[in-house]
């Protein structure tokens, strides 16, 4: 009987574990999380760029870019310790070949550490043709810019001159600007090169620089002070002009007027009592007061006898000049 009871109690147990696995119920505890990879591109001479890459481990990806001559971490919560993560290239640097395009390393609980290498392809460089507009001789210098380094070349006029840098790597742009060219003189536009593995041709033109009124870069700019002096001089004769004009037709004009305004109305009125009126009123007031000082300047230094009603009297404040 005893036998019985735990030949069953047995059996029950193994039902028991077999029913939890079935469950898929963990008898173990669950993996640590890792803690991720940090990359470290290198570049060689150049001075700027980045890498892509894709990290893969427990079926999960995430993608990182890491500079030129700097590093990038990442990290996953599905990745495991222990787990393998696999590096792939997905972009390298633009002018560059990576030493190694897959690397596969094992999770830690800290970070993993690895180096990518990227190789500069080295470009060609440039040969450059200047031709030169009829009547220009002479020589250009130009300078050559690419992964931020530049480097100077001087082509005689029909000729050419190829230059290069250890810097310059293929697939890259590069632009080309004049340095020094022959007077009165300047680069044709011309859009930026692309380098190759080999040696880029390009043609490039002097030609004279335009007398109007817009000028291009590299062109001496028109000199505007001669037409700065003319406006200046043109501005005070008209100002002289306009000066002229107030006191030899405006202010004789104007005192014409008030002559007959103040005569017409003092055939009725005494001619002190028009005057006064008059330089009461707003705006002509100012006008009667010059005049009325106009005839006794006259009076005082040329003895022309005053009109009627324009004597200096004392008391009376509004004809003050």
């Amino acid at each position: 009987m005893l036998v019985g009871s735990l030949a069953v109690r047995k059996l029950g147990l193994v039902s028991l574990m077999a029913a939890a696995l079935a469950m898929g119920t963990p008898l173990s505890a669950a993996a640590a999380t890792s803690g991720g990879v940090r990359l470290t591109l290198t570049c060689g001479t150049l001075p700027s760029g980045s890498g892509t890459f894709m990290v893969t481990a427990n079926g999960t990806g995430s993608a990182v870019t890491v500079p030129c001559g700097g590093s990038a971490t990442v990290t996953n919560p599905a990745w495991t310790v222990g787990a393998t993560a696999d590096i792939s290239a997905v972009a390298q640097p633009v002018g560059t070949r990576l030493a190694v395009v897959f690397m596969r390393v094992s999770l830690t609980a800290g970070l993993a550490n690895l180096s990518m290498v990227a190789v500069p392809i080295p470009s060609g460089g440039v040969r450059i043709t200047l031709g030169c507009s009829a009547g220009i001789a002479g020589s250009g210098k130009l300078t050559v810019t690419a992964n931020e380094r530049s480097t100077a070349v001087t082509v005689p006029c029909g000729g050419t001159a190829t230059v290069t840098n250890p810097a310059w790597t293929a697939w890259i742009t590069a632009t080309i600007d004049a340095t020094a060219v022959p007077k009165a003189t300047h680069l044709g536009a011309y859009p930026p090169v692309p380098l190759t593995t080999g040696v880029v041709a390009v043609s490039m033109s002097l030609v004279p620089c335009p007398t109007g009124r817009y000028v291009p870069t590299g062109c001496p700019q028109p000199d505007l002070r001669p037409a700065f002096l003319g406006l200046a001089a043109a501005y005070l004769v008209f100002l002289a002009i306009a000066v002229l004009l107030v006191f030899i037709v405006v202010v004789p004009f104007e005192f014409w007027i008030i002559r007959g305004w103040i005569r017409y109305f003092s055939r009725k009125q005494d001619p002190r009592e028009v005057i006064e009126d008059l330089s009461a009123r707003p705006g002509l007031g100012w006008w009667v007061r010059r005049y009325v000082g106009y005839v006794r300047m006259k009076h005082k230094r040329f003895g022309v006898p005053l009109p009627p009603g324009f004597e200096d009297r004392a008391g009376s404040s509004s004809l003050s000049p």
